[in-house]
């Protein structure tokens, strides 16, 4: 789940006012003590939230309805005590053969790592405490050992965060508290990715020479090195995890500030740290309906060696995000513009959809894949688009199958993929959110083209 506009469903939201000051708000309405939780960052916007939720987890199953092996959406799992955590916040798929993911709260409020299979088998391997870590926003990475690799926001020694190392068999590891020296990168908010040398490489939100963030590398035992000190002037880190290119690069982007006339960028850099920008979005303008700016999912390059990613907002009336093909060297072309037109007597409500976050994924048919939310009756739908800009609205989630959806992602047959939400649920008058699968081949045939 990428950076997102606030959601009701939400248990706790990090709010971000226009002076950067962030707190946590439960949904009681209590603050939970942080000290000196500084984010320099204003996201285009006098006020930004977070969605975060609360929880924790042990190996069981909840229970559901029965499903038919045909139907379009299986709900694996919901979240439905304090014992399971509630709302996911991450999932991958590892060579195991499970899904790995991690939610926000617990046993101790700080989040938990856990594995599910695709038959809905549900187990935790790891509370967090806080002095292990708190928040484990950023996505998951399976290393070339199998072990898994990850990120708190906070926590850790000095409360600025931590990268951990979990093995499928629970084992944890702490390799680095953030915040330890002066230059050293604070608050990790994606995950890190392994480059060609065997390292892990990954962003902060704050800290560094500039105080706005930084890239590092980590050596598997956990020696940090700053590669990149990001500058007010270029923008900050968009808190998702890197993409390592087929030519070795590592891409990423930032998102802007509007009281710097920034909007957002797609940069590059090698393992050795040589940096390159290779594109800014424009300024939004009333005469330009195709453009987009603030990119926050993470970029995904595609068989055809291109970048395909989204941005957040758009420019023109009623603008409501892109979808942006990028070249390796940074040409960029926009596909699709998302619109959200205000409707009298409600909320802005989408068809179809609105403020894109998930990265997309591209299927064998050829066609790129994500959900969204603000669709039918403002619930979350996944879409599909082709590298011309064709796009479509395949499904429409209920309020039991998603709310506030994630990435998708390919299961061993490359028919359905799975995802988490923060919201929705089988078990009744809960939305603590689940683990769904979704057929794609189904909803692609539904829709004229076959894989």
């Amino acid at each position: 789940m990428a950076i997102g506009i606030r959601k009701e469903t939400a248990k706790a939201v990090f709010l971000v006012p226009k002076g950067g000051k962030m707190s946590r708000r439960l949904s009681g309405g209590s603050e939970r003590a942080r000290p000196d939780r500084s984010f320099r960052l204003v996201r285009l916007a006098t006020l930004v939230a977070f969605v975060v939720g609360a929880g924790g987890a042990q190996a069981q199953k909840a229970p559901l309805p029965p499903i038919s092996p045909n139907s379009t959406v299986r709900v694996l799992f919901s979240f439905f005590s304090e014992a399971t955590s509630k709302q996911p916040i991450s999932l991958i798929k590892a060579t195991t053969g499970l899904f790995y993911g991690t939610t926000v709260g617990g046993e101790g409020d700080a989040g938990s790592v856990f594995s599910i299979s695709e038959d809905g088998t549900f187990a935790t391997l790891h509370f967090f405490r806080g002095s292990d870590g708190d928040l484990p926003y950023g996505q998951l990475f399976e290393g070339d050992d199998g072990s898994l690799y990850g990120t708190t926001i906070f926590g850790g020694a000095t409360d600025q965060g931590t990268v951990f190392r979990i093995t499928p068999d629970a084992l944890f590891t702490i390799l680095h508290h953030f915040g330890s020296d002066p230059s050293d990168g604070t608050h990790p908010w994606g995950g890190v990715v392994q480059g060609t040398d065997g390292n892990f490489y990954g962003t902060t939100f704050d800290g560094g020479l500039n105080a706005v963030g930084t890239i590092y590398r980590m050596t598997p035992e956990g020696e940090v090195t700053i590669l990149y000190n990001f500058s007010p002037s270029g923008g900050y880190p968009n808190g998702q995890t890197l993409t390592l290119g087929a030519d070795g690069f590592l891409y990423g982007g930032t998102i802007g500030v509007l009281t710097l006339h920034l909007y957002g960028t797609i940069f590059r850099i090698s393992i050795d740290g040589e940096f390159k920008l290779l594109y800014s979005f424009p300024a939004p303008s009333p005469f330009d309906t195709t453009s987009g700016y603030g990119p926050v999912a993470p970029l995904v390059q595609a068989s055809d060696g291109d970048f395909y990613g989204t941005t957040q907002f758009g420019s023109g009336p009623d603008a409501a995000g892109t979808v942006f093909r990028m070249t390796p060297n940074g040409k960029v072309r926009y596909l699709h513009s998302f619109h959200c037109p205000t409707r009298e007597g409600c909320e802005r409500i989408c068809e179809p959809g609105c403020y894109p976050t998930n990265a997309l994924v591209e299927a064998p048919d050829g066609f790129f894949y994500s959900t969204i939310s603000g669709c039918k009756d403002g619930q979350d739908c996944v879409y599909r688009i082709n590298r011309s800009g064709e796009y479509a609205d395949l499904y429409d989630f209920t309020s039991q199958e998603a709310m506030s959806a994630g990435n998708l992602i390919p299961g061993d047959g490359a028919v359905r993929y799975y995802s988490f939400a923060q919201g929705g649920g089988t078990i009744q008058h809960r939305s603590d959110g689940d683990v769904f699968s979704i057929n794609l081949e189904l909803l692609s045939r539904d829709h004229g083209q076959g894989w």
